[in-house]
């Protein structure tokens, strides 16, 4: 792989710690905004917004083994979720294309012309579905929040989405992949399950989202969830396209943060932001943790 200018790695290293540090610098400027904040520490909703969490993410790799599984695949769950949950950590290294080279190396096994379908249809439906819960909770944010966003009307959308689902519909890919790789199709895989898959993306955004929600109403911070939702979904998927920031850091809190502070104050705004990475790799911890640890089982018992 051709190496990067130093100029490059050094923008791209600097770039979200840059963000980062803006962000600190706002909190700490207004400390007095902070000290009269009526804080309440809520272990419980923590724990449960951690919880809640988790069950929003651990969903993902379990819909990823389902793709691949419709696709002919054959992979248990288990190697699905250690692949999953591994290659994820390459999303904080400069460059877009670790996540990929990850997935397939640690899909041993598995044609990799099956795992970068499965991984591209998994990526677009969580981009759609992260959309559509930008769509869902529009009227609630746009109330709430002084911004005028144009978004696109309900036909369009469904008309979109549609487009979308057919492209990624083995009617289209099968031949595609057939004639790059020469990969034998051997699934069942059909277009209501990228209907279902999507519906199944949307719910973890629900869900992940949510486990923030409840997070930072542990710490202290109260948000409706249908704001929070929209803002968080917007800045992640704003976030995931940035090339320059790894993971989205920086570039996804700074967006939550800018957003949310007409509503908060931009002190807690920032810290509400930062709150939400804080919880993200508490999660993404814990699910690397149970990966590790229910390989080392399965490698115990061959």
């Amino acid at each position: 792989m051709k190496k990067k200018p130093i100029w490059k790695r050094t923008l791209t290293l600097l770039f979200p710690l840059g963000l980062i540090g803006l962000l600190l610098w706002i909190l700490f400027r207004h400390l007095d905004q902070l000290r009269a904040h009526p804080w309440s520490l809520s272990p419980p909703f923590l724990l449960t917004g951690v919880g809640v969490l988790f069950l929003g993410n651990i969903g993902l790799p379990f819909l990823w083994h389902q793709m691949l599984l419709q696709a002919g695949a054959k992979m248990s769950w288990k190697q699905a979720l250690y692949a999953w949950a591994v290659s994820r950590t390459g999303r904080y290294i400069p460059g877009k294309v670790w996540v990929v080279v990850g997935r397939v190396a640690l899909s041993r096994g598995v044609p990799k012309s099956l795992v970068l379908w499965t991984l591209g249809i998994e990526t677009i439906l969580d981009i759609l579905a992260g959309g559509g819960l930008i769509l869902l909770t529009a009227p609630a944010w746009k109330k709430a929040l002084p911004y005028t966003i144009s978004l696109p009307s309900l036909p369009v959308t469904l008309l979109l989405l549609a487009l979308v689902l057919f492209l990624l519909s083995p009617r289209v890919m099968v031949p595609l992949i057939h004639r790059l790789s020469k990969t034998e199709f051997t699934g069942e895989m059909r277009t209501l399950h990228l209907l279902l898959w999507f519906l199944g993306f949307l719910l973890l955004w629900g869900a992940r989202t949510g486990g923030h929600v409840l997070f930072l109403r542990g710490a202290g911070i109260t948000l409706p969830w249908p704001v929070f939702a929209g803002v968080f979904a917007f800045s992640f998927l704003v976030g995931a396209i940035t090339p320059i920031a790894p993971g989205g850091l920086g570039v996804r809190e700074s967006g939550i943060a800018f957003l949310l502070s007409p509503l908060l104050g931009p002190g807690i705004a920032s810290l509400a932001a930062l709150l939400t990475r804080v919880a993200a790799v508490i999660v993404e911890i814990l699910i690397l943790g149970l990966a590790f640890i229910l390989r080392k089982r399965q490698e115990a018992l061959q």
